[in-house]
């Protein structure tokens, strides 16, 4: 199992890291959009040494950082190991025996290779994946406060004993969300959400940003033409916040609840919660 803390991931980091990052943005402050597919995310390290730069190193939220009683880790220090990556993508496929780089070809990149506090890791994930990191703070606010160890979206399931035994309610109900962006798993009954996720997306907090921000972007570039090719003649590539509010619900674009879920994330977005004492 790799674990590194950020300041000894810090010494790792490449000369060239440490220069400014130069990559092209638009007006919001994201890379700008590809829409061919050729959008390849940074390297951990180089994310890395932005995230040291700019996030905050205070944890604000201590939960994160306190060992969870299923791994022995605290979920900001819990970096997946090669051979966990390797079950993610390719242990498990969806309704149409798609796994997740088929999904989404962004998701090869997803590594949670970050460890840090809180604010840290999600200005890593916002590096990495060229997207503006107080959109992903905001979202983040609507998805779970900051608490990795929160679980939502509960439901109705066939076999409770399918799901992690901390995401079970009773004897028929499991929360089938969780981690900052609220990951959502549901494999062992509708296996159209989170493909190859479980159990990453509650062990480490960078890995569920990580993936969580991949999927953003594949809504924002549509790589290879894999987004437009879902039937769906409203969709349009590089529009930002259409491409937050897709986590929510993608399809159809542009639809009431993507709509009212970017509104919730505005208004966090220019209060800015996470500047405010106590916190």
């Amino acid at each position: 199992m790799a674990f590194f803390s950020a300041n000894i991931a810090a010494f790792a980091i490449s000369a060239n890291a440490q220069l400014p990052d130069t990559r092209a943005r638009d007006l919001h402050g994201w890379v700008v959009c590809t829409n061919d597919g050729n959008y390849t995310p940074i390297s951990d390290s180089d994310a890395s040494a932005l995230a040291i730069q700019h996030g905050n190193a205070t944890e604000q939220r201590s939960g994160n950082a306190t060992p969870n009683p299923y791994t022995g880790i605290a979920p900001n220090n819990y970096i997946p190991s090669s051979a966990e990556l390797s079950a993610f993508l390719n242990n498990e496929v969806d309704s149409y025996g798609n796994g997740p780089a088929a999904q989404n070809p962004y998701h090869q990149y997803v590594t949670g290779g970050f460890s840090g506090t809180t604010d840290q890791i999600i200005e890593w994930a916002a590096e990495k994946w060229g997207i503006n990191a107080n959109w992903l703070r905001a979202e983040y606010v609507v998805e779970s406060d900051w608490n990795q160890n929160q679980w939502s979206d509960l439901a109705t399931v066939a076999n409770v004993n399918a799901y992690p035994p901390q995401s079970r309610v009773s004897a028929t109900q499991v929360n089938q969300s969780t981690g900052l962006s609220s990951v959502k798993w549901n494999h062992p009954d509708v296996n159209d959400s989170g493909t190859g996720t479980e159990p990453l997306r509650w062990k480490s907090t960078a890995f569920n940003a990580d993936y969580q921000a991949s999927q953003v972007r594949f809504y924002f570039d549509n790589p290879q033409g894999l987004r437009s090719a879902w039937g769906d003649s409203t969709y349009r590539p590089c529009e930002n916040w259409l491409s937050i509010g897709g986590w929510y619900n993608p399809y159809p674009w542009n639809n009431a609840g993507q709509k009212s879920y970017i509104q919730s994330v505005k208004t966090v977005q220019v209060n800015r919660p996470w500047t405010q004492p106590g916190f």
